[in-house]
């Protein structure tokens, strides 16, 4: 049998496989199962009878069955079979790929239908004819095209064929066609791998088809095409509709599906109701055959006249009924209840049924089956969110409340957007905030070239979003890249690259800023008036390549470079002259005699070029380049804060704002130093406009093992004040990542659902530890559908919640050092992109001795030092941090060098004192004499590593054959080295490149003026643990774990082991604490300095301590009520809490969650009992939304008429006179002014009347000859006439004694809010026509505005009501 374990390892259930029976010689045996819900298995066999023995040679499970859905898709997406290991790899890139499949149709079409997407596109041919080809740009996939083939099929043999170009990255097909023929046969044809395939490529190409010609390319779609040509074979299934990364692809059911609602009628309300309503659909029914059973069918809500479904609802069947119950062949009663979208705005919806279920009869279009009218309740836009200090830790209030920062990221397509994954892990408690809901690209959606903004896209996603989640909490991102039109129209905006391409907007384009600023506010305008304002908590402002504001076109490329832009040497010379003042101050910097504020241009690649120091430019001989480096930031920077300001504004500063931001750690080669990096981080930190920033975990950390740390020097932001949110955007084993093995390690991609599970409690113990946020990114969506998953981060939620009642503070002895300039100091060396080896070596391969010291440690940005931000550490790194700049030196010196505190001094930190560059700059840091070694020919040497020679000394005692370095790159200078007499050398740069004897390694204990202190330096990165554990022991820092191996956060309240080699752990602590297992929920050890634990091969445990043996629970609450007591409470094992619930007014008690699960109370109290482990409780209020009576358009009941009188009897009219033939007019005289008129007699007019009648000038109509012909006509159209007004309006509004509007009266009142708007309510008199009056006698009509009364009126008499408002 197999028995299943859940992320907490309880069994969770067995599936019996079989019975085996004995045999003598090895036996394959295949069982098909079920799975149940659960991370692992185990397989376990009994011996229920006789003697003997089982060997088990090889076990295998398969997984048979696709978990994506495929949403009625038959056909699979499709690929070459040689691409499938490698769908993921560029070399697909710019390549053709050809697809054939045979169709033999027994008689004549009928009608026949094809869906297809392709990503990227597609020409489509049967039997040699072009049926479609896509003229569609960007993400075409996710829309598949539907088109009636029948007149291209014939009887007997047909040949589909497709011709796929692939642009970038994944590429594939799928398509799923039916034909129903005549003779009532039918053939569904669909993508699966009895397709064949072909590939051939354009430009250079990795694996070229060489069997691939000029002719296959021009007759593979003819049917009498020779397929042995070509390099044919049968396609690949890559994945399911709905998986494989494209997610959700829609399916019109409407051609294949056996069930049919026969039916004419569906009863929708006539009048309007509230969105958030329950209203109630009927309809008669006929069914011919039973449809599968349910109790519900999905829905779309189409605005009226728009050409997109605006969200998904629920219609269920009333009573509880189901489907099964519905008669077979007979008319029948069906009852459905809507519950109307809270957030619907305003308007006409028209109602679709999903087709995947059944379709409707053809007399409703589409599925389309009735409208609704709908208002929404009266609201007040109030929420307000923030980050402000709260127990030691920036924490995020909604409204005044404290929230964890654990959230959920849904994907920004909706195509891969799940809103089970979102539902589900709502259900569990997480807070589906942070949340990317506008489109990836969202100005290229958004703002259209005329200037519109296309809303009905912004609704779409915030409306599907909250239909899996009425109550989360929405982080609106809105990325700030200009469409392509605006770019088509503004080249000179744009950034120009050195190979004379124009990419997309530069960050210097002041005109970028200003009109998508502009955007940018309407856009936020638009959201804030939407019934799902309050929902809203905050935007995150994105740009540039990736969203994550690196400049577009320079990250990738090494002899890639910008910006040449007019625009952004305009800004670059004008950055110059702020910075300089003077044309000499910039010739003295640069060391050029002729430059100018006027010359100054983009630095080429030698000037790029380090010399003197090899890897490392000088600020002096590479002046140029380095400003250009600060200047890019510094735009960059410039465009952030902007735009992050309008978001601010545009709410009054309500809601929270913040952006990618911090990308200190992660500068992957010289290119990317400006474009990715942020050399003016400060600016950001100290701007009030920013309230988080975010950042991916490091790409080089993720692995299981590893430490998954941060990009940023995340403890600078916290004493900041701003909250940093970790994005957590591992690929885990939903995912399909076939790339090579380096890329999966950068994308922390997890094989197994058990590692998922462990990556993500590392992940979230950091996070915790630190204090700092973390959302869950579904980048492609279904990432966290697992069950499990969605328990564990339940799980996390709770005691993320917890926290907030603990005092949070940091523990760590040891803080690690960056200059955020450093990064413009990054330079080439040769050829050769010697950065790289910098970040891996100095900064990757660092930190990775750093997390094995068994203790935690703090990172910040060396300016905050200066600003009194850093407290004191023990240990002190300066590990990325080339520059140090004398304001800084001086912090260094007062605040670190002191108390015995050691400083270990990395590779070329100091070397810069931001002017310039110099081996004296790191003597005097150090305070030991450094030299810079030469090889004989003058040429600087490379570094590699350092051998330990001398282990009598506190530092290396203890230790044997120890030698640390840049071990891979041996190509790192510049070398330095120790050259003082007076300091103790502990080892050398080993024997290389003909040098030897230089120190590489040497300590100097240092007493200045009574400050004493220990100066290490490092000629080499990669410091070890070794060494940093003797240190640790010789200041007196308190190590939790001794075991290398392992992975250890803490803080004041967590400590938490990540273990890459399982066994047992002994975990030792700072004080005598109570120890509570986190994840299982229980107290492990009370009152102990050290506990031991067993930990499985890459499992993460995190434990909570207190000073106490009592359990903890946190009570709190949304807006709109109280919960008593509140915050973090205690109570002994087995003891009870009551808690008492009270709502505000305009408030009712919703629900509880208590530990994540949705809990419904009657009263106002709930009792927590028999309390054995940590409980959360959250109160969830809702609002009571006030819904006023509403008016109709049109009162279906007419006024009563007035009696209308009897006319005059017409008076018979005369025949005419003969006309006389008039004579020629003589020319006529200039006009005089004529005299005033006369007023005619009645004998003077002239009667006219023919059968027909001719408009000529002058002629007047005699009205009783006109009445007497058509005298019944008249009274009938007076009466018409009498009729159409009393239908109309039955209230008119004086101003003044002027007449200024007419309304609708209804028992429910009348809304008199326009006239509020326009001039206001003095003055105005209502008048209520008499015969409304006399029909509703002894009503009382209320006048109301914003629903509030303004003034009534009782109906009594025959005569008009007034009132005067």
């Amino acid at each position: 049998m197999l028995e299943g374990y859940d992320w907490r390892d309880r069994p969770v259930g067995k599936v019996v496989l079989r019975e085996l029976t004995a045999s003598p010689v090895p036996t394959e045996i295949t069982v098909d199962f079920t799975a149940i819900d659960a991370v692992y298995y185990r397989l376990r066999l009994e011996k229920t009878d006789g003697e003997g023995s089982v060997t088990l040679k090889y076990v295998q499970l398969q997984q048979t069955g696709e978990p994506a859905e495929s949403q009625g898709w038959e056909g699979s997406w499709i690929v070459h079979p040689l691409d499938y290991d490698t769908i993921e790899s560029q070399k697909n890139n710019e390549r053709y790929y050809f697809f054939r499949q045979e169709l033999n149709l027994e008689d004549t079409i009928k009608s026949a239908q094809l869906q297809i997407t392709a990503d990227d596109r597609a020409d489509i041919y049967i039997n040699g004819e072009q049926v479609y080809t896509e003229t569609r740009t960007g993400d075409t996939w996710s829309l598949p095209v539907t088109l009636d083939i029948s007149e291209y099929l014939q009887k007997g043999r047909n040949v589909l064929a497709i011709r796929l170009y692939n642009g970038v990255y994944r590429y594939g097909l799928l398509y799923d066609g039916i034909v129903k023929m005549d003779n009532g046969s039918a053939l569904r044809f669909y993508s699966d791998n009895s397709a064949w395939v072909a590939r051939a490529s354009i430009g250079e190409d990795a694996a070229p088809n060489p069997l691939w010609t000029e002719a296959d390319e021009q007759h593979f779609m003819e049917p009498d095409y020779d397929m042995t040509t070509g390099g044919w074979t049968h396609a690949e299934i890559y994945a399911k509709a709905g998986g494989g990364g494209w997610g959700s692809i829609d399916f019109d059911n409407a051609e294949y599906s056996d069930y049919k609602l026969e039916t004419n009628v569906f009863s929708f309300p006539k009048n309007t109701v509230y969105a958030g309503d329950t209203v109630e659909i009927t309809a008669t029914l006929k069914i011919n055959e039973k449809l599968p059973k349910t109790n519900s069918f999905a829905v779309y809500f189409w605005k009226r006249n728009s050409t997109s479904r605006i969200c998904t609802g629920t219609i269920a069947l009333a009573d509880g009924a189901t489907t099964d119950s519905w008669p077979v062949g007979r008319e029948f009663e069906a009852k459905f209840v809507l519950t109307v979208p809270l957030f619907l705005a305003e308007g006409s919806y028209t109602l679709q049924f999903d087709n995947t279920v059944a379709i409707v009869s053809d007399y409703f279009i589409n599925n389309k089956v009735g409208n609704l009218k709908v208002a929404q309740p009266e609201k007040t836009v109030d929420t307000k969110s923030e980050v402000k200090m709260h127990n030691g830790k920036p924490t995020v209030f909604v409204n005044g409340i404290a929230k964890a920062p654990l959230w959920y990221s849904r994907p920004e397509r909706d195509t891969q957007f799940d809103t089970a994954e979102m539902a589900g892990l709502a259900n569990g408690g997480i807070d589906t905030s942070i949340a990317f809901i506008l489109p990836r690209e969202t100005l290229g959606e958004l703002w259209m070239a005329d200037g519109s903004i296309k809303t009905e896209t912004i609704d779409k996603q915030m409306l599907g979003t909250l239909a899996a989640d009425p109550n989360s909490q929405l982080m609106v991102a809105i990325d700030t890249t200009p469409p392509q039109w605006w770019l088509d129209q503004h080249p000179d905006e744009c950034v120009k690259l050195n190979t004379g391409v124009i990419s997309k907007e530069s960050f210097s384009s002041e005109l970028y800023r200003k009109e998508v600023g502009e955007v940018l506010t309407r856009i936020i305008a638009y959201l804030m008036e939407q019934p799902y304002a309050n929902n809203i908590v905050g935007f995150k402002i994105t740009g540039g390549t990736t969203y994550e504001w690196q400049w577009w076109g320079m990250n990738g490329n090494a002899n890639v470079v910008g910006d040449y832009s007019s625009i952004g040497i305009t800004a670059f010379r004008k950055w110059l002259r702020e910075k300089y003042t003077s044309v000499e101050a910039l010739r003295q910097a640069w060391g050029d005699s002729s430059v100018t504020f006027e010359t100054a241009g983009v630095p080429d690649k030698a000037a790029r070029t380090a010399t003197t120091f090899g890897s490392v430019l000088s600020a002096t001989e590479n002046r140029h380049a380095i400003d250009y480096e600060l200047f890019m930031g510094d735009m960059k920077t410039d465009a952030m804060l902007y735009f992050a300001e309008v978001a601010k504004k545009a709410v009054d500063g309500r809601l929270m704002v913040g952006t990618y931001a911090g990308y200190l750690l992660n500068v992957i080669n010289y290119d990317m130093a400006s474009s990715t990096s942020q050399t003016s981080f400060q600016r950001i930190l100290d701007s009030a406009y920013i309230d988080f920033i975010t950042c991916p975990w490091l790409y080089s950390e993720r692995e299981i093992g590893y430490s998954g740390d941060y990009m940023s020097a995340v403890d600078s932001v916290t004493a900041h004040g701003k909250l940093y949110i970790a994005e957590d955007d591992d690929r885990n084993h939903t995912t399909d990542m076939f790339e090579a093995p380096d890329a999966r390690a950068a994308v922390g991609w997890t094989r197994t659902a058990e590692q998922t599970v462990e990556t993500l409690k590392r992940n979230y113990a950091y996070a915790l530890s630190k204090g700092c946020g973390l959302y869950l990114y579904s980048l492609a969506g279904t990432y966290f559908t697992d069950a499990q998953v969605q328990q564990l981060a339940s799980q996390m939620m709770q005691e993320m919640t917890l926290s907030l009642g603990l005092e949070r503070e940091s523990v760590s002895d040891v803080a690690v050092f960056y200059d955020e300039q450093s990064a413009a100091y990054m330079g080439y060396s040769g050829a050769e992109l010697t950065n790289e080896l910098l970040y891996k070596a100095l900064l990757m391969y660092q930190r990775r001795e750093l997390y094995s010291m068994g203790v935690p440690y703090d990172t910040y940005v060396l300016d905050d030092l200066a600003k009194g931000l850093v407290p004191e550490h023990k240990v002190n790194i300066m590990l990325s941090a080339t520059q140090i700049t004398a304001v800084e030196r001086q912090a260094i010196e007062e605040r670190l060098c002191k108390n015995g505190n050691v400083i270990i001094w990395i590779f070329t930190a100091g070397l810069s004192d931001g002017n310039t560059s110099d081996i004296a700059n790191l003597s005097a840091l150090t305070g030991m004499q450094m030299e810079l070694v030469s090889s004989p020919n003058g040429q600087r040497k490379s570094i590699g590593t350092v051998e330990v020679t001398d282990y009598d000394h506190w530092l290396t005692a203890g230790l044997a054959d120890v030698s640390f370095g840049a071990i891979e790159y041996n190509t790192l200078s510049p070398v330095i080295a120790v050259n003082d007499q007076t300091a103790r050398v502990l080892g050398y740069h080993t024997e290389q490149n003909g040098w030897a004897n230089a120190a590489g390694l040497a300590v100097k204990e240092m007493n200045e003026n009574g400050r004493q202190w220990v100066s290490i330096y490092s000629a080499v990165p990669c410091f070890p643990q070794a060494l940093l554990r003797n240190i640790l022991t010789h200041v007196g820092c308190h190590v939790y774990d001794e075991n290398a191996s392992d992975v250890v956060y803490a803080d004041n309240n967590y400590v938490s082991v990540h273990s890459l080699f399982g066994g047992e752990k002994t975990v030792r602590l700072p004080k005598r604490s109570t120890v509570y297992d986190v994840f299982n929920g229980k107290i492990i050890a009370e009152d102990v300095t050290e506990f031991t634990v067993n930990c499985e091969k890459s499992e993460t445990r995190l434990f909570r301590l207190s000073s106490d043996n009592k359990l903890r629970s946190y009570f709190t609450r949304t807006a709109g009520g109280s919960i008593t007591p509140e915050g973090l409470q205690t109570v002994e094992k087995g003891g009870s809490i009551t808690v008492k619930l009270q709502a505000d007014t305009g408030y009712r008690l919703d629900h509880l969650m208590v530990d994540g699960v949705k809990t419904t109370v009657s009263g106002n109290t709930y009792t927590l009992s028999d309390i054995g482990e940590s409980h959360t409780v959250i109160a969830c209020f809702a609002r009571v939304y006030a819904k006023p009576p509403i008016v109709e358009p049109d009162d279906p009941t007419p006024d009563e008429p007035d009696t209308p009188t009897t006319p005059d009897t017409p008076v018979t009219p005369t025949a005419p006179d003969t006309p006389v033939t008039p004579p020629v007019p003589d020319t006529p005289d200039t006009p005089t002014v004529p005299d005033t008129p006369t007023t005619p007699n009645e004998s003077e007019k002239k009667p006219v009347t023919t059968k027909t009648v001719k408009y000529a000038e002058h002629t007047e109509l005699n009205w009783p000859a006109i009445i007497a012909l058509g005298g019944g006509v008249l009274a009938g159209l007076l009466a018409l006439a009498v009729l159409l007004v009393l239908l109309t309006r039955n209230v008119v509004f004086y101003r003044g004694g002027k007449r200024v509007k007419s309304a609708h009266a209804k028992r429910s009142g009348v809304r008199v809010d326009s006239l509020e708007r326009r001039g206001g309510l003095a003055g105005v008199t209502a008048v209520v026509k008499k015969g409304y009056v006399r029909r509703h006698a002894g009503q009382t009509l209320q006048f109301t505005v914003g629903g509030e009364p303004k003034a009534s009126v009782t109906l009594s008499g025959d005569g008009e009501a007034r009132v005067n408002l």
